[in-house]
C-alpha cells in the first residue's frame, strides 16, 4: 500500500528564471508520462534535466505509463513549478518478530518532506512512531 506524500522543492519559476536554466538541449514543451507532465528541471530524457535527482523513467510495465523518480524509484503523482513534487510514498512497518518494510532516504536528493502537506500517523496498539532527520 502506498500514501501521497508530497515533496517541498524551491520556488521553481523563481529559481530557472534567476539562473537563466530552461531545457534547451529538448523540444522546449514539458514531456508527458501518462496524465503527468513533466516540466524543466525534471525530465526524461538525458539531458532534459537539471541533474540526477531530477531525472524521471516512464514505467510502461504497469498497464498504463507511470512516472517515477529514477534515483528514488517512487511514483510521481503531480509536479507543481510553484514547489512541490507529489510521489506515492510506501507505507512503513516494523514488527519486533516478524518482517518489516525498507524506509526511503531523501538525504541525499534535495526534497524534504512538507509540514504543511503531510499528515504522519501511527496506528496500532502502544506504539512507538517517529521520522527522523539527517542534520538532526
Amino acid at each position: 500500500m502506498t500514501v501521497g506524500m508530497v515533496f517541498l522543492l524551491w520556488s521553481m519559476n523563481v529559481f530557472i528564471e534567476a539562473v537563466g536554466l530552461g531545457n534547451s538541449s529538448c523540444s522546449g514543451a514539458a514531456a508527458v508520462c501518462g496524465n503527468v507532465t513533466i516540466p524543466y528541471p525534471f525530465g526524461i530524457e538525458p539531458g532534459c534535466f537539471f541533474d540526477d535527482s531530477f531525472a524521471i523513467y516512464c514505467n510502461n510495465t504497469l498497464g498504463s505509463p507511470k512516472p517515477f523518480l529514477r534515483r528514488l524509484d517512487l511514483e510521481v503523482l503531480d509536479i507543481s513549478l510553484e514547489g512541490t513534487l507529489r510521489v506515492n510514498y510506501p507505507m512503513s512497518w516494523w514488527c519486533p518478530y516478524g518482517r518489516s518494510t525498507p524506509n526511503v532516504s531523501l538525504a541525499s536528493s534535495p526534497f524534504v518532506f512538507s509540514k504543511l502537506r503531510n499528515i504522519f500517523v501511527a496506528m496500532g496498539c502502544a506504539n512507538v512512531a517517529y521520522l527522523l532527520s539527517s542534520d538532526g
